[in-house]
């Protein structure tokens, strides 16, 4: 018989029929194993088959009052079926923890990402400030240099123009020393040919 998930009552009476005619005592877990359901649903039919068929696991014996065989029965399936909803509530409160600790955890790590994508945007940040301030600092050194090379080029051409004017100059100077003494060999010569006359 296959196992179904909604159990109907003639499922049920089925189950119990084809235990029976194999010599099996009936059982809430004997009848879940074969055709599924719930232990509270199936606890509930088989307590309901019990009192309608006075069946118990243990048959009375002339010591123990079928009375009390039957509630000990009722008390035994009473007790199952408080396992099983037990057992939900726990696999329950499980499913709930473990989802509320998978949230928590989920929400840390975004956190954690966010935090991550903010670091990494300040080290790019600071990236293109050092790159900025390098090119910054190496225009303003060209431009340092540029400067310096401009006042050194102007400073050479005043050299060298103060340079050829000193030449020239130099030159004037010889050349107005030379005439000097050629005037004053001149004026040496017209003074003996004076005295020369004189003597004469």
């Amino acid at each position: 018989m296959s196992r179904r998930k909604n159990v109907t009552q003639e499922d049920f009476d089925q189950c119990i029929a084809d235990l029976q005619s194999k010599n099996n005592i009936p059982t809430v877990s004997s009848i879940v194993r074969q055709i599924g359901g719930s232990y509270t649903t199936i606890g509930n039919m088989f307590s309901k088959w019990q009192e309608e068929n006075d069946f118990s696991f243990t048959q009375p014996g002339p010591d123990i009052p079928e009375s009390v065989i039957r509630e000990s029965n009722e008390l035994l399936v009473k007790w199952w079926n408080k396992i099983q909803e037990d057992a939900s509530i726990s696999i329950r409160q499980i499913q709930e923890t473990s989802a509320k600790q998978i949230a928590q955890i989920k929400s840390e790590a975004s956190l954690l990402v966010e935090d991550l994508q903010n670091m990494e945007r300040q080290i790019e940040e600071l990236t293109t400030s050092h790159e900025t301030a390098t090119t910054a600092l190496t225009t303003q050194h060209q431009l340092e240099v540029d400067n310096l090379k401009t006042e050194l080029s102007g400073m050479t051409e005043n050299r060298n123009y103060l340079k050829t004017a000193l030449d020239e100059k130099s030159k004037e100077a010889k050349n107005s020393n030379d005439r000097y003494h050629a005037l004053q060999k001149k004026y040496t010569d017209l003074v003996d040919k004076l005295a020369n006359l004189k003597q004469t």
